[in-house]
């Protein structure tokens, strides 16, 4: 049995962030793992209005929307995969609604590996510095969450520009390398 993967994808369903987000999770599917993605844009999520009523409510939100679900898939994952268009060196608003109404289960979302998947017309890495540090302070907030793998979809100005590319085989191989590692004793006891 595999890691349950949740990967949020938001931008277009068709873009290249999509491009490279399909073949980290053939990789990813193809070592046994299971995974299901989210296509943010196709789901109703409110934005976090900071009213804290979550903390006094048991980590319920005011929100009756589809985040109630999302949350405890995320409490369930072993792996979260946020794939997201570069939107002025950051994240785009619905991938940010999602981020910010993580906070009602702050302290139930932990252990846990991460990976970034992103693009954008950026020439080169560096100008993608402030959506990686970004998310890196996010997954600060949580207890024991770490930071796996980054792809960088540079150049993606075209929505086929990264097809051939040397990162479309760099996501699959990333996925690919997602394998359950079982303790030294479970292995002779199979």
């Amino acid at each position: 049995m595999g890691k349950r993967i949740l990967v949020f994808l938001s931008g277009r369903n068709d873009g290249s962030t999509n491009v490279l987000c399909d073949e980290f999770i053939n990789g990813a599917k193809e070592s046994g793992n299971y995974v299901e993605k989210i296509l943010v844009n196709n789901k109703n999520i409110n934005y976090c209005l900071g009213c804290r009523a979550c903390k006094l409510n048991k980590g319920i939100c005011i929100h009756k929307d589809d985040m109630t679900e999302i949350l405890d898939k995320i409490i369930s994952s072993n792996i979260i995969v946020f794939a997201s268009p570069v939107y002025f060196y950051s994240f785009n608003a619905q991938m940010k609604a999602i981020m910010d109404r993580t906070y009602a289960k702050l302290e139930s979302i932990k252990d846990k590996e991460a990976y970034l998947i992103i693009s954008g017309a950026a020439p080169t890495k560096n100008y993608m510095n402030t959506i990686v540090e970004s998310f890196e302070k996010y997954i600060d907030c949580f207890e024991n969450i770490e930071l796996r793998g980054i792809i960088y979809g540079c150049g993606a100005i075209e929505k086929d520009f990264l097809k051939g590319k040397d990162v479309i085989k760099e996501a699959y191989d990333m996925g690919k390398s997602i394998i359950e590692i079982f303790p030294y004793h479970m292995l002779y006891n199979r």
